[in-house]
């Protein structure tokens, strides 16, 4: 089990569905790549809505751009996450339900969490740490944040360090950190910007000031 400190403090997350296109999906990629070698950082491959071939194609080529030295989190199956070699996974709710979950060989295993019930029953699994979203309102998303005192609530609650994901920017990760977060993850923030090795650097250079 990793220790507080081993743990990256800011989790950027490459979502193939937001940009919707591989070729522009794999520039992201290797704009993420320099920024992405150092334990602070790691990146969290999402792949929503394809079949598995593609999903497992993609899954592939993401590790092989990101390199060997980066910290990458496969969103999905820890199965598939072990068999390809990536350092963690990412359990969203419907493979928190799933009794095969399991750590394995992966150094990171987090989980989705929006409330104290799922919190709970992610704690009953192996995990390293507990995704929390979405703490504000998302510029990309029709979603309602839960709040810094919801957030606050769930830190304390928590048996594993906290990320807050969910609208968060340079400017507020701060308040997420006060509210207990050991860390913060964002989508959209380096998603929708056409330079995402800066947008990493000003993210790290955020919190590490908290």
């Amino acid at each position: 089990m990793l220790t507080c400190d081993e743990l990256p403090v800011l989790i950027a997350v490459a979502d193939y569905g937001f940009i919707g296109n591989r070729r522009k999906w794999i520039e992201v990629l290797h704009q993420f790549a320099p920024c992405s070698q150092t334990k602070h950082v790691a990146v969290q491959v999402r792949i929503k809505n394809s079949d598995e071939v593609e999903y497992l194609s993609l899954a592939q080529q993401a590790l092989d751009i990101l390199g060997p030295n980066c910290r990458a989190i496969l969103n999905g199956s820890s199965r598939y996450a072990q068999e390809l070699g990536y350092w963690g996974a990412h359990l969203p709710q419907r493979e928190i339900q799933n009794e095969s979950t399991s750590i394995g060989n992966l150094s990171f295993l987090s989980a989705a969490v929006h409330n104290l019930s799922e919190l709970e029953i992610a704690q009953e699994l192996p995990i390293t740490a507990a995704l929390c979203s979405p703490v504000f309102s998302s510029s990309w998303k029709a979603t309602r944040g839960i709040g810094l005192k919801r957030l606050r609530s769930l830190c304390h609650a928590s048996s594993v360090p906290v990320f807050a994901l969910g609208g968060v920017t340079p400017a507020n990760c701060g308040s997420c950190i006060d509210a207990g977060a050991h860390g913060i993850a964002t989508l959209s923030g380096v998603m929708d910007t056409p330079d995402a090795a800066s947008a990493i650097e000003l993210y790290l250079n955020s919190v590490s000031r908290q």
